[in-house]
């Protein structure tokens, strides 16, 4: 993540929020990785509840 963005995101949320927060986009860009690498598409029944 560039500076200017973490420092921006920084001026928002303090300590375990931010932290919190990189986790959680972290996590969803590892899924999104591994969803596309194996061609895993969400079937209708899952994009539903979401």
């Amino acid at each position: 993540m560039p500076d200017e963005i973490f420092h921006d995101a920084a001026r928002h949320f303090e300590g375990q929020a931010l932290a919190t927060l990189i986790a959680g986009i972290a996590t969803a860009n590892l899924w999104n990785r591994l969803n596309v690498s194996t061609r895993q598409i969400v079937s209708a029944s899952a994009s539903k509840t979401l």
